[in-house]
């Protein structure tokens, strides 16, 4: 039925406008739909003490119409841009077994570290949103993420199990402290690549689907006990409108705090997630200068989730078009390198739950981390030293070899 290859070439590929494309019509459609529909669903009565259906007016609706023809646009301008299929110098890093070995072990013992601090920090499991906290949570994502993504690097089977068990048990973490969100974007990692390298039939894509149904399902079922809730099919639907439903709530707030759209805007969000990337140890005030600039917006998103609509007027005014237009070519470009690369293959698929998930719903500092920290500077820095550790011990071994006596 299914039958796995072992070359850098996939099988399927899926491209990133079918998943920037999901993740839009979900955030940004289905809200309006909601309260057409659903006027007597808790969360929609709840929505209703900030934003009204009203809100969602023509203007709303003409910024979605020039986020896909943007979208649209840089894909298409992309495609004739970038060709290049050529592997990377990295590639045969994925084929060395002791280098895998030494990242997972590595992964484990700093999973068990943060693991012994949380409980120490007090820390308790499924109790809700009581212990969502994202000094605790952000390094288990990390450990999560790391972990599918280099599952998806490595050839050999056990290492790819070794990195699956560092995902499963940071994902056990994530769950017990309250996060759905992050268990599924590794997730998403994870049935992509698996989609990508095996030749799949009718039956199992029907198999693979109902799979990923019942993951949501169950992803839903969490929500609801974790509110409080009764598990049945209108607290089901009700927590599945209630993530794009809240979050949109900051773009419509937004025109209200600011007084409607704002022409000209300085990209400080996304100039702070640069900032971002510098080690505190480098910066000890880099969080305070972050919190400092973001806080000035902080008004127009009670629920803490922050609309791709309202990050683009707040970093960029008018002009976020051509926002769209880079991130669509970015990921062209990824596309077309994932082809031909197995590193880049690595980086393109670790990269796509941004569209489906965080561009629509975080600010653009944490964007920014996860686009180009998360899944691009750390895996390439980490292939890169393993590659480099390799050919340090080969140098070694080459001068011991000459240096000994005949």
């Amino acid at each position: 039925m299914v039958k796995s290859i072992s070359t850098a070439e996939p099988v399927n590929f899926l491209g990133p406008s079918l998943f920037f494309l999901t993740g839009f019509v979900y955030y940004f459609f289905v809200p309006p739909l909601a309260f057409a529909l659903f006027q007597d669903n808790d969360h929609v009565l709840r929505a209703e003490r900030w934003i009204s259906l009203s809100q969602y007016d023509v203007y709303y609706f003409l910024d979605g119409v020039i986020i896909l023809v943007s979208w649209i646009f840089g894909s298409w301008l992309g495609s004739l841009i970038f060709k290049s299929r050529q592997p990377s110098s990295l590639d045969d890093v994925a084929y060395r077994v002791k280098s895998a070995w030494m990242l997972v072990a590595f992964l484990f013992a700093l999973s068990v570290l943060f693991l012994v601090d949380a409980i120490r920090g007090g820390a308790t499991f499924f109790t809700g949103y009581q212990d969502y906290n994202i000094l605790v949570l952000g390094p288990f994502a990390t450990m999560s993420f790391t972990a599918i993504m280099f599952r998806s690097f490595f050839y050999d089977k056990y290492v790819r199990m070794g990195f699956l068990l560092i995902f499963l048990m940071s994902a056990a973490i994530l769950l017990g402290l309250g996060s759905r969100m992050l268990v599924m974007i590794s997730m998403v990692v994870a049935a992509v690549d698996y989609y990508h390298t095996h030749r799949i039939k009718k039956l199992t894509i029907a198999l693979l689907g109902t799979f990923i149904l019942s993951v949501a399902m169950v992803m839903l079922a969490v929500g609801v006990v974790r509110d409080g809730g009764d598990i049945n099919a209108e607290s089901l639907l009700g927590v599945l409108f209630a993530e794009p439903l809240f979050t949109s709530i900051s773009s419509l707030r937004y025109f209200v705090v600011f007084d409607g759209r704002q022409a000209l805007a300085f990209p400080i969000d996304y100039i702070s997630g640069f900032i971002n990337f510098i080690p505190s140890i480098i910066f000890p005030g880099k969080i305070e200068l972050m919190e400092k600039w973001s806080s000035i917006a902080w008004d127009y998103k009670p629920f803490g989730a922050s609309a791709l609509l309202a990050n683009l007027y707040i970093n960029f005014g008018f002009l976020y078009p051509f926002f769209i237009i880079s991130v669509a070519l970015h990921y062209s470009y990824l596309f077309s390198r994932a082809k031909g690369s197995r590193i880049f293959r690595m980086i393109y698929i670790s990269s796509l739950p941004l569209l489906l998930f965080y561009i629509h719903r975080e600010g653009f500092v944490t964007v920014v981390k996860v686009m180009y920290f998360n899944s691009l500077l750390l895996p390439i820095t980490l292939v890169y030293l393993m590659k480099l550790m390799d050919y340090l011990k080969y140098s070694d071994v080459s001068s011991v070899s000459r240096a000994r006596p005949s």
